[in-house]
């Protein structure tokens, strides 16, 4: 019998586990990585039911694949690889749509005031619309940089391609939003 999956033991080693039938380790694989699947899928499809349905998908993808997981490989980029594939076929399948916005920030009084709830909606909604305007392999590194805060190599792995070209990439998509906002004169 194996030990009961703790804070200390690395992805990797829990998806060596899962690999070899240990539910426990799946289930600590999924509390650590199911919030932030679910960001990257809503950033990249734009439909927070979607999100979920395709982070379930992802991660039963992952528990049927866990032997072709080639340990110690890092297992993030693999996860996250899952999930924009996942993403990818289903944005193939139907036309995305306006992706879900945050609600408004609080004053430092502590109430949203109602102007500037409204002008940070506007603001909200212009970058997502710009978000999911890109093109998906730029929209992609974006989300995976600017939300997930990943390495370009990480980044490189989970879209196959160089790390150079994960850099331009995102170079580009910065570059779109900045034309898309000096347009608009946000």
């Amino acid at each position: 019998m194996t030990a009961p999956p703790n804070n200390r033991d690395s992805d990797e080693d829990l998806m060596r586990r899962t690999a070899a039938g240990d539910v426990a380790a799946f289930e600590a694989i999924f509390d650590r990585y199911a919030g932030r699947i679910v960001s990257f899928a809503l950033r990249m499809t734009g439909d927070r039911d979607l999100a979920e349905s395709l982070a379930q998908e992802t991660f039963l993808r992952a528990l049927k694949n866990a032997s072709g997981y080639a340990y110690p490989r890092p297992f993030s980029p693999w996860l996250f690889a899952i999930a924009r594939n996942a993403c990818l076929d289903e944005l193939r399948r139907k036309k995305p749509v306006l992706l879900d916005t945050p609600s408004p920030i609080e004053d430092p009084g502590g109430a949203p005031s109602l102007l500037s709830a409204l002008v940070q909606d506007e603001e909200a909604k212009a970058l997502m619309t710009a978000i999911q305007d890109l093109p998906d392999k730029f929209r992609e590194v974006l989300v995976l940089r600017a939300f997930h805060d990943l390495p370009y190599a990480e980044i490189a792995e989970i879209v196959n391609c160089n790390e150079s070209t994960a850099r331009s990439r995102m170079d580009y998509a910065l570059g779109r939003l900045r034309k898309f906002f000096h347009t608009k004169n946000l």
